[in-house]
């Protein structure tokens, strides 16, 4: 089992929602200032967002935002023409959170807690049980995460995997089930923001 030291810390009120979400687009724009005037019409930001503000209500409201969510739930399939993913917000996803392409679909689990600088190229699934990732984990194109399995920081898991167990990290997994390869490099930090961009 991997050590409790990966558990991110949890999301508990709006205010924290909404400052992940300002680090989400600061990793989006990758600190280039021109991105910040298309951010807004981009589809990873527009999923991003949505889970944000979903996320933030839930903690504000409790209960009463569940309500609103189930009376609400005919209009679901509209919304998915708009933002093509399911992230419960349940799930407690860290600062940094990048789709990078969002068309391929996204599918998260509200029982995922992830840490910061979350990487998803597409396609991916997480869910099926208390899923724990660690910071900085990545996730290649239609690679899922499945069950309860516990992620150390900088795991990269690869296109198409399939991950079933606990890994410690930092390395590479690949396959189905996914297994490591490769040396690990030891660079658990390795995105757009350095670990010291993140104060919460």
């Amino acid at each position: 089992m991997v050590g409790s030291a990966v558990v991110p810390p949890v999301s508990t009120n709006a205010a924290d929602e909404l400052e992940r979400l300002w680090y989400d687009c600061r990793n989006m724009t990758g600190g280039r200032r021109t991105r910040w005037f298309t951010l807004p019409f981009s589809e990873a930001f527009a999923i991003i967002a949505f889970y944000r503000f979903n996320r933030a209500a839930y903690l504000t409201f409790g209960r009463t935002w569940v309500l609103f969510r189930t009376l609400t739930s005919p209009l679901n399939p509209l919304i998915r023409i708009f933002v093509p993913t399911q992230i419960d917000y349940r799930a407690d996803i860290g600062p940094g959170f990048r789709i990078l392409h969002p068309q391929l679909g996204v599918v998260i689990g509200g029982r995922v807690r992830a840490g910061k600088g979350l990487i998803l190229a597409g396609g991916n699934c997480i869910g099926g049980g208390a899923a724990v990732l660690g910071n900085w984990v990545q996730l290649g194109a239609n690679a899922t995460v499945m069950g309860e399995v516990t992620l150390g920081n900088g795991v990269r898991i690869g296109a198409g995997a399939v991950v079933v167990k606990d890994f410690a990290g930092p390395g590479t997994l690949v396959g189905v089930p996914a297994e490591p390869v490769g040396t690990p490099t030891g660079d658990a930090t390795a995105t757009t923001l350095d670990e010291a961009d993140f104060t919460i």
